[in-house]
């Protein structure tokens, strides 16, 4: 029984002595999951790239083969990520020059938010995408066009953002317009968007009538 005693009494204390070290031995360290990427960063890097409507004008010919272009500007002065936007008919000089700043919206969670300005002098701006610097040239401001913002809303189950304008907000007087508005698509490889204008009784004077313009990304798809 003596005996039967300090063998229990032994292992009782190796044993205890075993947990006591598990305890004392250093913790694994657990990596803390990737922060989500914010929606506003999500919509300025799916934005950026090289995209044309050539294949919607080939199967509907009145849809115009426009090319679309944007590219990351550095100019902090208008916000953090801004786009130089530049549209053009193929061969044709730019139609449409832009500078689009990119921010949260007030549910950041899911929405963003593009300001849209316009150029001073938009000509010094032709073919900014294919130069040597990203900084706007000198002498070169933008005006923000008010009321012409687009806000669009991440949607995780289809991978798109969908959004346009507010209201009657974005004047126009584009033949005889009293306002315009926009309606957009973004996904990881295109773009839809439908530009359209109206007079003060709602009527539409220009733009397209069927549907937005389709607009493929030439450059390689994003990623979610």
């Amino acid at each position: 029984m003596k005996t039967f005693a300090h063998i229990g009494a032994t292992t009782l204390a190796l044993t205890l002595a075993g947990c006591g070290a598990a305890v004392e031995s250093p913790r694994e360290t657990i990596d803390e999951p990737p922060a989500a990427e914010p929606t506003e960063a999500r919509l300025y890097r799916w934005l950026t790239g090289r995209y044309d409507s050539s294949k919607q004008s080939t199967t509907d010919r009145s849809y115009y083969a426009i090319n679309l272009t944007m590219c990351p500007v550095d100019a902090l002065e208008y916000g953090a990520r801004t786009l130089y936007v530049e549209q053009a008919m193929a061969g044709r000089a730019p139609y449409r020059q832009r500078l689009y700043v990119v921010e949260a919206a007030a549910d950041d969670r899911t929405q963003a938010v593009s300001r849209v300005f316009e150029f001073n002098q938009p000509d010094a701006m032709i073919g900014f995408c294919k130069g040597q610097t990203s900084k706007l040239p000198a002498g070169v401001v933008a005006e923000e066009k008010q009321g012409c913002h687009v806000t669009l809303t991440w949607n995780a189950d289809s991978a798109t953002f969908t959004g346009g304008t507010t209201g009657q907000g974005c004047a126009s007087s584009l033949n005889d317009a009293s306002y315009a508005a926009s309606e957009v698509t973004l996904g990881a490889d295109r773009l839809v968007s439908w530009d359209r204008g109206f007079d003060d009784k709602g009527k539409q004077v220009w733009g397209a009538t069927k549907g937005g313009y389709v607009f493929d990304r030439l450059s390689e798809a994003v990623l979610p």
